[in-house]
Formats: structure tokens, sequence, C-alpha cells
């Protein structure tokens, strides 16, 4: 999901994980797309297949994440909140269509096609049993 915010700004001792194999799951949310748009390839592969969870900083030097702050971290954040705020609305929706709009379609056919991927393997017996296992943790 992160992958698709226009902004993403994290604290420093954030992390970020996608444990979809390690789930008996895919990626959804289009991150199969957008990870490798953000971050390449490899990167996106580490993450998506290996599950590597990221620091903020990693996150942010690799393109998923916008910035990292630290103890000033809701004052950083309120400060971009109202520079947002006191946008022009129509200037805004005008810029964020001609950034996104042109993938729109596109992430519109990998979400359908990522949703359905999950569906097939939700009734799987190797999703079913990731979730067993998953549940019965202490």
């Amino acid at each position: 999901m992160l992958g698709l915010c226009d902004f993403v700004f994290a604290h420093e001792r954030a992390t970020f994980q996608t444990p979809f194999t390690a789930l008996g799951q895919a990626p959804e949310a289009c991150s199969s797309v957008v990870f490798p748009a953000l971050m390449g390839r490899t990167h996106a592969n580490a993450m998506l297949l290996l599950g590597q969870k990221l620091s903020a900083s990693t996150a942010a030097q690799r393109g998923l994440v916008t910035e990292v702050y630290g103890a000033d971290f809701e004052a950083q954040v309120a400060g971009h909140v109202q520079t947002l705020a006191k946008a022009y609305p129509n200037s805004m929706k005008q810029s964020k269509a001609l950034i996104r709009g042109i993938d729109l379609a596109t992430l519109q056919a990998v979400n359908k096609t990522e949703c359905k991927v999950l569906q097939k393997l939700w009734l799987s017996p190797e999703c079913l049993d990731a979730v067993s296992k998953f549940s019965s943790r202490k």
C-alpha cells in the first residue's frame, strides 16, 4: 500500500516488511509493479520474495519512504499537512492526475490480477498451513 501513497513519512525506529511468501500469499496493493518501479527489481525482490525487513533509513534510501524523522516526527509531519492544506484543491487534483494518471489503467489491471492470485492462494493448502502456523505462534 505504501507504494501507492503520495508521501511516506517514517519515524527513525520504524521498520517495513512484506512477508507474503512466508505466509503463503502473494504481493498485493499493486506492490508487484510499484515496488520494482520505486526500488528497482532486486531490492523489490528482496522484500516481496524473501520478506526482507527494512529500517526506515534503508527504506528511504531505496525510495519507499519519503522522509525519516526522529523525536520531532509529529511536528515535521504536521508541517507537511499544513502545507498540503494550504494548497489550492484544483491545482493539487490536477497535479496528482498528471503524476499518477498515466499509471491508473496499469495499476487497476495489476490490482485485479493480484486479487485473483490471492483468492486462489487463500484456498491453497500452503496458505492454510502458513496461517495456521502464524496463528499458533506465541
